[in-house]
């Protein structure tokens, strides 16, 4: 049996192009939804627009193909699914609390052995010329595209500038 691919997003970018079923879901300016910040705090946005013509809300898509795939999923309004995610993981509905320190995931502790300094990890990527255009939505940003282009011409720049002065 051939293995299906399936895109489920707001942007086509490079997955919808490889798809064997796009299904398209609505941005974060078109949908109520819950993040989680880089400090560990539950937040939650408002819709700001309508998503477009065929667009739905991902937890919709989501339960839908549940449906399909013979595993409904038990909830079928945003009030039951936040009511799920409070059941697996409370936190998600802790909105803009401080994250107690008992709640964060402490990192491993092993026992390194000494690295020779000569076999220190030199990463192969040191500039990430493209840094303005990493995700799906500022690839598809002119904006972001003038930043790349604005990027690389100043890297060119200093590095006339070091070649004149003869620094490598």
């Amino acid at each position: 049996m051939k293995n299906i691919f399936i895109f489920k997003g707001h942007n086509g970018d490079i997955g919808a192009n490889q798809a064997d079923v796009v299904l398209p879901g609505a941005a974060f300016t078109e949908k109520q939804s819950t993040f989680v910040n880089l400090e560990g705090r539950t937040q939650q946005t408002l819709a700001a627009i309508t998503p477009p013509s065929m667009a739905r809300i991902d937890w919709k898509i989501v339960r839908a193909v549940s449906e399909i795939a013979n595993h409904t999923l038990n909830y079928d309004t945003l009030i039951g699914l936040r009511q799920r995610m409070a059941q697996l993981s409370p936190n998600l509905v802790n909105y803009n609390k401080n994250v107690r320190n008992e709640s964060i995931i402490s990192p491993i502790k092993t026992s390194m052995p000494k690295v020779n300094d000569s076999l220190k990890l030199r990463p192969k990527l040191r500039e990430l010329l493209d840094y303005y255009q990493t995700d799906v939505i500022s690839r598809a940003s002119p904006t972001m595209a003038k930043c790349v282009v604005s990027l690389k011409k100043e890297i060119e720049k200093r590095n006339q500038q070091q070649k004149q002065i003869g620094i490598n």
